[in-house]
């Protein structure tokens, strides 16, 4: 009989461990389970197409010939309630069963909606589904002020493209910089910089007391008394993992859907992959959730995807030898503002060397700047840990992207001494 698989959850770590399995395992009978009634899509692009233009079949993975010519049981519109796991099987929430040799836990992340005062009235929306795209859009088309609570690469692509649209747009976030994740304070500020340049208004380091409004949303008022006015309010403040089918199943559950660093969870063939899930690689799985070392889910796709290929290859291969995850580090991309932001690796200043080149005085910083103030107004910034490049932030021209990209995964040894730039001090 050939292996049942079933996948929970159609997002890109989902197909990818379906791809996987299709590749190791060509007659597995794969069923891929999603609560949304699209075809699985490229969730990303929610963000990343122009709003007046956006249709829906731009989004989908792959078309539904493509899960039927390979004998893959796709159900849209069908939610899990728990794994049953000492019976081996996936309760759905209309009680039918589905059986299975190995599953794979895949049910990603929601949006976060902070405790604000306001935050559920008519006239504010989040943004994680095809249908929220859509309610923004009915939102947009009649509005002409918008504030975006959030300032990370979802939130600014999600202001740009309201600003676009022709509608004044203030982005609110509440920690002391853009991109607090990806960016250094430096090359934070130069990025609000171009924000304003473009017409957007950028505060951060606010406060927000409550959303205003009777009937619906008006203006977004901070602690101190500020008051955005607002047509229309995103919330773009982050995910969290989605881990209730998890606890209900009785899986080891912290910040996410614990694991190993096979990607085993706490139940026997029960894998799990995405941005629901959170890694302990102090600890293996038969003793999940007993340290509080573990890996940081960047909520990246890059990060989601690979998990999903490795959660796939064990789900088939497991039994005989799995393989570890380990992803390379992720790069961000951010087309937003009318410029371009590129960041991967380590970017904190505090993480870096003070010494890189011995006794050579023009080398002994960590960092180097390279702003350029002409035309161009482009921007580098290169981080250096053990004589090693460990992080990069490019602003404008990504020329040098695919190289610093290459140098970063393969760890190569750099020379600041060789980079081009007049000082190595902190200046812009």
């Amino acid at each position: 009989m050939s292996e049942r698989i079933v996948i929970l959850g159609a997002g890109i770590a989902g197909v990818t461990a379906c791809e996987e399995i299709l590749k190791e395992a060509p007659d597995a009978a794969v069923t891929l389970l999603s609560d949304e009634r699209d075809l699985p899509y490229v969730r990303p692009l929610l963000s990343k197409l122009a709003l007046n233009t956006f249709l829906r079949d731009r989004l989908p993975l792959h078309t539904a010939d493509w899960y039927e010519n390979r004998g893959v049981r796709l159900l849209c519109g069908t939610a899990a309630d728990r794994i049953l796991t000492d019976k081996k099987e996936v309760l759905l929430a209309d009680g039918t069963a589905l059986a299975y040799d190995s599953c794979i836990y895949a049910l990603g992340a929601r949006s976060h909606v902070p405790p604000i005062p306001g935050a559920n009235l008519p006239g504010t929306a989040v943004v994680r589904s095809i249908d929220d795209l859509q309610k923004i859009r009915r939102l947009l088309a009649a509005a002409r002020t918008a504030v975006v609570i959030g300032g990370g690469v979802i939130g600014l692509e999600f202001a740009w493209e309201i600003k676009k649209s022709g509608c004044a747009v203030t982005v609110l976030e509440a920690l002391p910089q853009l991109l607090p994740r990806v960016l250094d304070a430096q090359s934070a500020a130069v990025l609000e910089e171009r924000a304003a340049a473009a017409g957007i208004s950028v505060q951060t380091g606010v406060r927000i007391a409550r959303i205003a409004g009777g009937t619906r949303a008006e203006a977004v008022v901070l602690a101190d008394g500020r008051r955005f006015p607002a047509d229309a309010v995103l919330l773009c403040c982050g995910v969290r993992a989605n881990t209730a089918v998890a606890e209900r199943s009785g899986l080891a559950c912290g910040r996410g859907v614990l694991t190993d660093d096979t990607l085993r969870t706490s139940a026997p063939d029960v894998y799990a992959a995405g941005d629901c899930i959170q890694i302990d690689r102090s600890a293996r799985h038969d003793a999940l959730g007993q340290c509080d070392t573990d890996d940081l889910n960047p909520g990246l796709w890059t990060y989601a995807a690979e998990s999903g290929r490795v959660a796939g290859y064990n789900a088939v291969h497991g039994k005989n030898g799995a393989v570890v995850f380990a992803p390379k580090p992720a790069a961000v991309l951010l087309s937003a503002l009318g410029t371009n932001v590129f960041s991967m690796g380590d970017v904190r200043e505090e993480a870096c060397d003070r010494t890189l080149c011995g006794s050579q005085p023009a080398c002994s910083a960590a960092f180097l700047v390279n702003p350029h103030t002409g035309a161009d107004r482009c921007y580098e910034k290169r981080f250096y840990r053990g004589g090693r490049l460990c992080g990069a932030v490019l602003i404008g021209d990504l020329t040098a992207m695919p190289a610093i990209r290459q140098e970063l995964e393969a760890g190569q040894a750099t020379d600041p001494a060789k980079q081009a730039c007049k000082t190595p001090e902190v200046t812009r």
